[in-house]
């Protein structure tokens, strides 16, 4: 399993680059998952156009946009009361 995963990461208006980032330890509730794709919102959008307004729905620069990904389970930790899995945002 590679030690280091990938995102691409909106640096200021305009500018998305792609980056490595150490893979996270996986917990005893957690889940590893591979995203093959990711949707974007009206807010992410407006946050790569340039817009910042102060609400929390907009995080500060740097920010890894997206939080409807559809995604591959790599792994998932053996949760019997727990047969869904959620992302936080």
């Amino acid at each position: 399993m590679a030690s280091s995963v990938r995102a691409a990461v909106l640096v200021k208006p305009k500018t998305l680059e792609a980056r490595e980032f150490a893979r996270p330890a996986i917990g005893l509730h957690d889940a590893l998952l591979r995203i093959e794709a990711c949707g974007i919102c009206g807010n992410d959008y407006e946050q790569y156009e340039g817009a910042q307004p102060q609400h929390e729905d907009y995080a500060p620069y740097p920010v890894i946009p997206g939080h409807e990904p559809l995604v591959n389970p790599i792994h998932l930790a053996i949760v019997p009361s727990a047969p869904r899995v959620t992302l936080p945002r």
